[in-house]
């Protein structure tokens, strides 16, 4: 029953919050649940030959409700596996010049049962310069982005819970995210010798940052009505700072505007 419930509540958070982002349509039809079916698509590396130095790869992953995987090793620009048992929700994978996008498709049909499947094992290049988008509606991810060449990444996460790994990760200047309710973990324990700048506006969920160890870090808070705790850190005038702040030649600046959650920051003890 429970299983139920969340799906229909994941339903309902897409339809009413996601619509534009995830790429439904309103005016819904009961989904119908077929076989599963699991299929292999590979986008070629050399497909992207022609990209000129400082040139990136825009990806774009849009995904209505749903479990996503994320890695970084594969042999070819993109390396995915799918598996869903309702028919409409063929994945759409599509590479344009500069961009690179995996979709779920339009669709009217919304499931109000557990069986249904929808499962993305996404598995990217690392050497390939990225800039890095996902926008989920409703589901569970893991983005382990620290061995990808990305240099900046925009996340909007709806309802679910969500994990995202950037340790070690040496490229990123800039990431931004938008969250909505469930639960999100942030690894943010990079090995970054550049200023990296990192925006995060919270919803209604629970959020637990974890900070670099090897870098200065302060941490700006536009609080809302959810609560901020800090652990590594001190307070320096109305910001949040470590033992590196100032004395690092590299600093990452993490701007939080807190929603009506709760926002957890570790850093080094």
């Amino acid at each position: 029953m429970r299983k139920t419930l969340a799906v229909i509540m994941a339903t309902l958070i897409l339809l009413s919050v996601g619509c534009a982002s995830a790429n439904v349509t309103v005016g819904v039809e009961r989904a119908q649940v077929g076989e599963l079916q699991r299929e292999t698509q590979v986008v070629e590396l050399s497909r992207v030959a022609d990209l000129g130095d400082g040139q990136e790869l825009r990806v774009e992953i849009m995904m209505g409700a749903g479990d996503l995987t994320v890695e970084g090793d594969a042999d070819e620009l993109l390396e995915a596996e799918f598996a869903y048992n309702i028919a409409d929700w063929k994945p759409q994978v599509e590479l344009l010049d500069d961009r690179l996008s995996i979709r779920q498709p339009p669709s009217r049909h919304v499931p109000f049962n557990e069986r249904v499947r929808y499962e993305w094992d996404l598995n990217f290049n690392a050497t390939a310069p990225l800039l890095f988008r996902a926008d989920i509606g409703a589901g569970n991810g893991i983005l382990n982005l620290g061995s990808l060449h990305v240099r900046t990444v925009d996340l909007k996460l709806g309802a679910g819970d969500m994990e995202v790994d950037l340790t070690d990760n040496r490229t990123l200047e800039r990431l931004d995210a938008d969250l909505g309710a469930g639960t999100c973990m942030l690894d943010l324990r990079g090995a970054w010798e550049k200023t990296v700048d990192v925006n995060v506006s919270g919803g209604i969920g629970e959020t637990t940052i974890y900070l670099p160890e090897n870098m200065g870090v302060r941490v700006r808070i536009d609080k809302g009505l959810g609560s901020v705790e800090t652990r590594g850190l001190h307070r320096e005038g109305n910001d949040f700072v470590n033992d590196l702040y100032g004395e690092s030649e590299a600093t990452l600046y993490l701007n939080i505007q807190a929603g009506i959650g709760q926002i957890t920051l570790i850093g080094a003890e």
